[in-house]
């Protein structure tokens, strides 16, 4: 496979440098693309240098992924980069009208005292204002930007409460229209994709292997369409069954 730069890389190129971005690929026996025609890595994974000692493990899965790109996977540790919460989980909160009043007052003293802001600073005009002023005094961006955020974390903790899921609650839900026969016809893809990329010596055979493998694709993403059509047509025939002036018709 060439390696070929044109304008618009070299442009790219000269982005990551200057905002002194890293790239995260690396080599690989699989690529980024493919299809009947062409293989490239044309799929970037960029991260900023704070990121840079929390991801491990990148790589390029040899996963069908019902597309000519293929699936980048990569573990990003918790607790590692500066200013990112130990728990990786995602926090809701619960929220009222009598919590969301006190909300405003709790989130504008944490900012005053974050940003040294006058406490007799109420209204959310004069907030903005000062905290405007302090970003046209080329202050340090990204410490503005995690000081803020500290203060946002800190107004939510204590005033809402932590919404906790219930245990008996999955942690991943599968779509509705996914069926076990969708995850045959999935791994029989994934599996003839290893056959094909793993024949190497014989060209022969690595051409019928390649057309079993483009056959099983095609077929298992006309199926995986077909599924979604026929679950979004019964789920419009529920709803304006129900109420034909609902989700449907809005």
């Amino acid at each position: 496979m060439a390696r070929q730069a044109n304008t618009r890389g070299r442009i790219l190129e000269e982005f990551i440098t200057s905002k002194q971005l890293f790239i995260l690929n690396e080599d690989s026996c699989n690529t980024t693309f493919r299809n009947r025609l062409c293989t490239s890595n044309i799929d970037l994974t960029i991260i900023s240098p704070r990121l840079l000692n929390s991801i491990t493990g990148w790589l390029i899965s040899d996963q069908e992924s019902v597309s000519d790109h293929s699936v980048i996977k990569y573990a990003i540790k918790p607790g590692i980069a500066k200013g990112h919460a130990e728990n990786p989980s995602h926090i809701r909160y619960r929220t009222n009208k009598e919590s969301l009043v006190t909300f405003q007052g709790t989130f504008f003293q944490a900012l005053t005292e974050n940003f040294k802001i006058k406490h007799n600073t109420t209204r959310g005009e004069d907030v903005d204002d000062s905290l405007s002023s302090l970003l046209t005094e080329g202050a340090n961006i990204e410490k503005l930007v995690d000081e803020f955020n500290e203060a946002l974390t800190m107004a939510c903790n204590n005033t809402f409460q932590i919404h906790r899921a219930s245990r008996n609650s999955p942690s991943h839900r599968s779509v509705s229209w996914w069926s076990a026969d969708l995850t045959v016809l999935r791994k029989r893809t994934n599996a003839l994709r290893r056959l094909y990329q793993r024949t190497r010596n014989n060209e022969e055979l690595r051409e019928k292997r390649k057309t079993q493998y483009f056959e099983c694709k095609s077929t298992n993403a006309a199926t995986i369409k077909r599924e979604k059509i026929r679950s979004w047509k019964e789920y419009c025939d529920v709803s304006t069954a129900t109420n034909p002036w609902g989700a449907i018709y809005k």
